[in-house]
């Protein structure tokens, strides 16, 4: 259930966007008012049908725009175009694997399993034994940096603070296990 508070901080086409994915359900594309579409949502998500904003709308005489998002993807009557979307089991399931084994991390949670989704497509990665990992995953990994400081000797007989940026999740690439291969 979406709060008014969380759809606030929406821009109003991921709001239209929302209703069709979350609620199955289109808000009408004439309704322009931010405070209006909200309404619309969270009446279509308390099983209703868009409220006060989606009746004004209809009787506006307008003609809806394209798929309720403000633009026109050529689908009309409120239909959501997903050819373009990926699923993120697409990604993680569908594509080239590689085996590699993550170290422990710094700090007391660092022996935890490492987290990471890709469009919502949600994998928990043990640490210290080989997997086997869509390379989509690994790449998301490879973005995920963390900023590191230290002292060195400025050669002045002082020291410096030199910041680098180094891997969060630091792995290598594993041969696959026998038992596997």
């Amino acid at each position: 259930m979406f709060e008014r508070e969380e759809l606030e901080m929406l821009e109003p086409e991921a709001i239209r966007d929302l209703a069709q994915e979350e609620l199955g359900k289109a808000i009408d594309g004439r309704i322009k008012d931010k405070g209006k579409i909200i309404d619309a949502f969270l009446s279509l998500q308390a099983g209703g049908d868009g409220g006060q904003a989606q009746e004004e709308a209809e009787q506006s005489g307008e003609q809806p725009s394209g798929n309720g998002d403000g633009g026109d993807s050529g689908q009309g009557d409120g239909e959501l175009d997903t050819s373009k979307f990926v699923r993120g089991d697409d990604i993680v399931n569908k594509s080239e694997r590689v085996w590699v084994q993550f170290s422990d991390g710094p700090g007391t949670d660092g022996h935890l399993p490492i987290q990471v989704a890709i469009n919502g497509h949600a994998q928990n990665i043990p640490r210290n034994v080989p997997v086997h990992i869509a390379k989509a995953v690994l790449a998301v990994l490879n973005d995920a940096v963390q900023l590191i400081e230290r002292s060195v000797d400025d050669g002045n007989g002082g020291f410096r603070t030199e910041v680098r940026e180094v891997a969060r999740f630091p792995y290598q690439l594993v041969d696959a296990p026998r038992d596997t291969a």
